[in-house]
Protein backbone atom coordinates (compact mmCIF):
# COMPACT_ATOMS: atom_id res chain seq x y z
CA UNK A 1 0.00 0.00 0.00
CA UNK A 2 1.55 3.32 -0.84
CA UNK A 3 0.32 6.47 0.62
CA UNK A 4 1.26 9.87 0.29
CA UNK A 5 2.40 11.94 3.54
CA UNK A 6 -0.08 14.54 3.23
CA UNK A 7 -2.32 11.79 3.83
CA UNK A 8 -1.06 10.15 6.70
CA UNK A 9 -3.06 11.65 9.50
CA UNK A 10 -2.60 10.32 12.88
CA UNK A 11 -1.71 6.69 11.46
CA UNK A 12 1.93 6.78 12.46
CA UNK A 13 1.41 7.20 15.97
CA UNK A 14 0.37 3.64 15.56
CA UNK A 15 3.61 2.68 14.17
CA UNK A 16 7.13 1.85 16.31
CA UNK A 17 9.86 1.85 13.25
CA UNK A 18 13.44 1.21 14.22
CA UNK A 19 15.30 2.65 10.91
CA UNK A 20 17.71 0.71 9.10
CA UNK A 21 16.24 -3.04 10.34
CA UNK A 22 16.23 -5.04 7.22
CA UNK A 23 13.05 -7.03 5.81
CA UNK A 24 13.88 -9.92 7.89
CA UNK A 25 14.31 -8.61 10.99
CA UNK A 26 11.32 -6.38 10.70
CA UNK A 27 9.14 -9.08 8.72
CA UNK A 28 9.36 -12.14 10.86
CA UNK A 29 6.97 -12.62 13.69
CA UNK A 30 4.55 -10.12 11.84
CA UNK A 31 3.98 -6.18 11.45
CA UNK A 32 5.76 -3.54 13.78
CA UNK A 33 2.67 -2.36 15.96
CA UNK A 34 3.36 -2.45 19.29
CA UNK A 35 6.73 -4.13 19.17
CA UNK A 36 8.93 -1.53 19.52
CA UNK A 37 9.62 2.31 21.45
CA UNK A 38 7.31 4.70 18.50
CA UNK A 39 10.18 7.23 16.80
CA UNK A 40 8.88 9.86 14.82
CA UNK A 41 8.11 9.93 10.93
CA UNK A 42 11.94 11.01 9.79
CA UNK A 43 13.04 8.08 11.38
CA UNK A 44 11.36 5.54 9.11
CA UNK A 45 13.65 4.45 5.90
CA UNK A 46 14.19 6.24 3.17
CA UNK A 47 15.08 5.17 -0.67
CA UNK A 48 16.18 8.37 -1.46
CA UNK A 49 16.89 11.93 0.03
CA UNK A 50 16.43 14.11 -3.00
CA UNK A 51 13.44 13.62 -5.20
CA UNK A 52 14.20 14.77 -8.60
CA UNK A 53 17.22 12.55 -8.59
CA UNK A 54 15.21 9.56 -7.71
CA UNK A 55 12.95 10.55 -10.80
CA UNK A 56 15.46 11.28 -13.18
CA UNK A 57 16.84 7.57 -12.04
CA UNK A 58 13.41 5.83 -12.34
CA UNK A 59 12.77 7.26 -15.36
CA UNK A 60 16.09 6.53 -17.24
CA UNK A 61 15.82 2.39 -16.19
CA UNK A 62 12.38 2.69 -17.23
CA UNK A 63 11.02 2.10 -13.65
CA UNK A 64 7.78 3.44 -14.11
CA UNK A 65 6.99 0.30 -16.00
CA UNK A 66 8.62 -2.09 -13.64
CA UNK A 67 7.70 -0.38 -10.59
CA UNK A 68 6.71 -3.62 -8.95
CA UNK A 69 10.48 -4.78 -8.97
CA UNK A 70 11.28 -1.80 -7.31
CA UNK A 71 9.47 -1.69 -4.49
CA UNK A 72 10.26 -5.89 -3.78
CA UNK A 73 14.07 -4.65 -4.09
CA UNK A 74 13.35 -1.49 -1.48
CA UNK A 75 11.09 -3.84 0.77
CA UNK A 76 14.27 -6.54 0.68
CA UNK A 77 16.66 -3.30 1.39
CA UNK A 78 14.97 -1.56 3.88
CA UNK A 79 11.82 -3.87 5.28
CA UNK A 80 8.20 -3.61 4.94
CA UNK A 81 7.74 0.04 6.22
CA UNK A 82 9.69 2.83 4.23
CA UNK A 83 9.39 5.90 2.70
CA UNK A 84 10.75 7.10 -1.12
CA UNK A 85 10.68 10.54 -2.57
CA UNK A 86 9.82 10.87 -6.59
CA UNK A 87 9.24 14.10 -7.83
CA UNK A 88 7.87 16.66 -5.88
CA UNK A 89 5.91 13.69 -3.61
CA UNK A 90 6.98 11.69 -0.82
CA UNK A 91 5.11 8.49 0.27
CA UNK A 92 5.15 5.97 2.91
CA UNK A 93 4.20 2.41 1.87
CA UNK A 94 2.86 -0.63 3.89
CA UNK A 95 3.19 -4.11 2.48
CA UNK A 96 2.28 -6.06 5.64
CA UNK A 97 -1.47 -7.15 5.78
CA UNK A 98 -1.83 -6.58 9.78
CA UNK A 99 -0.03 -3.28 9.24
CA UNK A 100 -1.78 -1.93 6.89
CA UNK A 101 -4.77 -3.33 9.13
CA UNK A 102 -3.71 -1.31 11.78
CA UNK A 103 -3.85 1.73 9.16
CA UNK A 104 -7.07 0.98 8.37
CA UNK A 105 -8.46 1.34 11.93
CA UNK A 106 -6.77 4.62 12.62
CA UNK A 107 -8.17 6.16 9.42
CA UNK A 108 -11.87 5.96 10.86
CA UNK A 109 -15.21 6.23 8.96
CA UNK A 110 -14.36 9.33 6.35
CA UNK A 111 -10.56 8.62 5.89
CA UNK A 112 -8.32 10.86 4.23
CA UNK A 113 -7.62 8.76 0.50
CA UNK A 114 -4.57 9.56 -2.00
CA UNK A 115 -5.89 11.58 -4.75
CA UNK A 116 -4.94 11.53 -8.30
CA UNK A 117 -3.97 14.80 -9.33
CA UNK A 118 -4.33 14.56 -13.28
CA UNK A 119 -7.70 12.04 -12.56
CA UNK A 120 -9.35 15.37 -11.11
CA UNK A 121 -7.40 18.03 -13.16
CA UNK A 122 -8.85 15.89 -16.99
CA UNK A 123 -12.28 15.82 -14.70
CA UNK A 124 -12.15 19.47 -14.26
CA UNK A 125 -10.82 20.26 -17.45
CA UNK A 126 -14.29 18.81 -19.21
CA UNK A 127 -16.93 19.50 -16.19
CA UNK A 128 -17.25 16.09 -15.32
CA UNK A 129 -18.37 15.09 -11.54
CA UNK A 130 -15.85 13.35 -9.47
CA UNK A 131 -16.39 9.60 -8.73
CA UNK A 132 -16.21 7.97 -5.46
CA UNK A 133 -12.95 6.94 -6.13
CA UNK A 134 -11.47 10.80 -6.52
CA UNK A 135 -13.61 11.96 -3.31
CA UNK A 136 -12.96 12.35 0.64
CA UNK A 137 -14.30 12.48 3.68
CA UNK A 138 -17.97 13.15 4.35
CA UNK A 139 -18.46 13.25 0.38
CA UNK A 140 -17.01 10.01 -0.11
CA UNK A 141 -18.40 7.99 2.65
CA UNK A 142 -22.04 9.24 1.64
CA UNK A 143 -21.14 7.83 -1.96
CA UNK A 144 -19.57 4.75 -0.67
CA UNK A 145 -22.45 4.37 1.26
CA UNK A 146 -24.63 4.30 -1.66
CA UNK A 147 -22.43 2.56 -4.06
CA UNK A 148 -22.21 0.11 -1.48
CA UNK A 149 -25.73 -1.22 -1.62
CA UNK A 150 -25.75 -1.44 -5.30
CA UNK A 151 -22.18 -3.02 -5.80
CA UNK A 152 -20.74 -4.81 -2.70
CA UNK A 153 -23.74 -6.19 -0.86
CA UNK A 154 -24.10 -10.12 -1.17
CA UNK A 155 -27.13 -9.97 -2.80
CA UNK A 156 -25.77 -7.36 -5.61
CA UNK A 157 -22.82 -9.24 -6.07
CA UNK A 158 -24.61 -12.33 -6.83
CA UNK A 159 -26.29 -10.17 -9.82
CA UNK A 160 -23.07 -9.61 -11.38
CA UNK A 161 -22.31 -13.44 -11.03
CA UNK A 162 -23.89 -14.58 -14.81
CA UNK A 163 -22.85 -11.33 -16.53
CA UNK A 164 -19.30 -12.55 -15.54
CA UNK A 165 -19.50 -16.21 -15.85
CA UNK A 166 -20.57 -15.53 -19.55
CA UNK A 167 -17.05 -13.72 -19.93
CA UNK A 168 -14.96 -16.08 -18.50
CA UNK A 169 -16.69 -18.67 -20.36
CA UNK A 170 -15.55 -16.73 -23.78
CA UNK A 171 -12.17 -16.10 -22.21
CA UNK A 172 -11.59 -19.64 -21.74
CA UNK A 173 -12.82 -20.52 -25.48
CA UNK A 174 -10.33 -18.11 -26.77
CA UNK A 175 -7.52 -19.63 -24.99
CA UNK A 176 -8.51 -22.41 -26.68
CA UNK A 177 -8.22 -21.17 -29.87
CA UNK A 178 -5.09 -19.97 -29.72
CA UNK A 179 -1.97 -21.55 -30.77
CA UNK A 180 0.77 -22.36 -28.01
CA UNK A 181 3.31 -19.88 -27.96
CA UNK A 182 1.38 -17.31 -30.04
CA UNK A 183 0.04 -14.85 -27.30
CA UNK A 184 0.59 -13.20 -24.35
CA UNK A 185 -0.51 -14.06 -20.79
CA UNK A 186 -0.98 -10.56 -19.03
CA UNK A 187 -2.32 -9.32 -22.30
CA UNK A 188 -5.00 -11.34 -22.81
CA UNK A 189 -5.85 -10.82 -18.82
CA UNK A 190 -6.50 -7.12 -19.70
CA UNK A 191 -8.68 -7.66 -22.06
CA UNK A 192 -10.57 -10.33 -19.78
CA UNK A 193 -10.54 -7.49 -16.87
CA UNK A 194 -11.99 -4.72 -19.26
CA UNK A 195 -14.46 -7.23 -21.21
CA UNK A 196 -15.76 -8.15 -17.33
CA UNK A 197 -15.96 -4.81 -15.88
CA UNK A 198 -18.01 -2.97 -19.07
CA UNK A 199 -20.04 -6.08 -19.48
CA UNK A 200 -20.91 -5.59 -15.27
CA UNK A 201 -21.11 -1.67 -15.13
CA UNK A 202 -22.96 -0.90 -18.53
CA UNK A 203 -24.07 -4.11 -19.40
CA UNK A 204 -22.83 -4.52 -22.64
CA UNK A 205 -20.23 -6.64 -24.43
CA UNK A 206 -16.72 -4.78 -25.87
CA UNK A 207 -16.30 -7.68 -28.12
CA UNK A 208 -12.24 -7.78 -27.10
CA UNK A 209 -11.95 -11.97 -27.04
CA UNK A 210 -14.02 -12.32 -30.10
CA UNK A 211 -11.78 -13.72 -33.05
CA UNK A 212 -12.10 -10.34 -34.95
CA UNK A 213 -11.80 -7.25 -32.68
CA UNK A 214 -14.38 -4.11 -32.79
CA UNK A 215 -12.44 -1.19 -33.90
CA UNK A 216 -14.30 0.31 -32.01
CA UNK A 217 -13.68 -1.34 -28.65
CA UNK A 218 -9.42 -1.81 -30.23
CA UNK A 219 -9.24 1.74 -29.41
CA UNK A 220 -10.70 1.92 -25.96
CA UNK A 221 -8.96 -0.58 -24.88
CA UNK A 222 -5.45 1.39 -26.65
CA UNK A 223 -6.96 4.14 -24.50
CA UNK A 224 -6.92 2.68 -21.57
CA UNK A 225 -3.59 1.27 -21.76
CA UNK A 226 -2.57 5.14 -22.44
CA UNK A 227 -3.67 6.40 -19.49
CA UNK A 228 -2.59 3.91 -17.31
CA UNK A 229 1.11 4.15 -18.80
CA UNK A 230 0.72 8.08 -18.37
CA UNK A 231 -0.76 8.33 -15.05
CA UNK A 232 2.41 7.10 -13.08
CA UNK A 233 4.73 9.61 -14.36
CA UNK A 234 2.75 12.38 -13.95
CA UNK A 235 1.85 11.32 -10.27
CA UNK A 236 5.60 12.79 -9.27
CA UNK A 237 4.84 15.39 -11.56
CA UNK A 238 3.33 19.60 -10.45
CA UNK A 239 0.34 19.05 -13.28
CA UNK A 240 -0.12 22.46 -13.68
CA UNK A 241 2.95 22.97 -14.59
CA UNK A 242 2.39 20.07 -17.14
CA UNK A 243 -0.72 22.12 -18.06
CA UNK A 244 0.89 25.01 -19.03
CA UNK A 245 4.00 23.70 -21.17
CA UNK A 246 1.48 21.37 -22.70
CA UNK A 247 3.43 18.36 -22.56
CA UNK A 248 3.00 15.24 -25.02
CA UNK A 249 2.64 13.36 -21.76
CA UNK A 250 -0.09 15.73 -20.75
CA UNK A 251 -1.89 15.92 -23.94
CA UNK A 252 -1.30 11.99 -23.95
CA UNK A 253 -3.33 11.47 -20.98
CA UNK A 254 -6.19 14.13 -21.72
CA UNK A 255 -6.94 12.26 -25.08
CA UNK A 256 -7.02 8.64 -23.57
CA UNK A 257 -9.55 10.09 -20.82
CA UNK A 258 -11.54 11.70 -23.56
CA UNK A 259 -11.85 8.63 -25.68
CA UNK A 260 -12.54 6.58 -21.92
CA UNK A 261 -15.39 8.99 -21.57
CA UNK A 262 -16.50 8.83 -24.90
CA UNK A 263 -17.20 5.14 -24.64
CA UNK A 264 -18.70 5.34 -21.46
CA UNK A 265 -21.21 7.96 -22.45
CA UNK A 266 -22.45 6.08 -25.66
Amino acid sequence: MRIKRNYLGGFLSHFPVKPGRSMGSQAKGGGLAGRAPILPYDAIPLTGRNGWINLLRLWNSDGFQRSHLVMVRNFERLGPVYRERIGNQESLYIFLPEDVATLVKAEGTTPRRMSIASWVAHRELRSYVLGVFLKNGDEWRTARIALNKEVAAPLAVAGFTPLLDSVARDFVAMVRRLQPGSWDLQTQLFRFSLEASCHALYGRRLGLLETENCPEAERFLQAVKVMLKTTFPILFLPVPLLKYLNTKLWRDHVAAWDTIFQYGTY
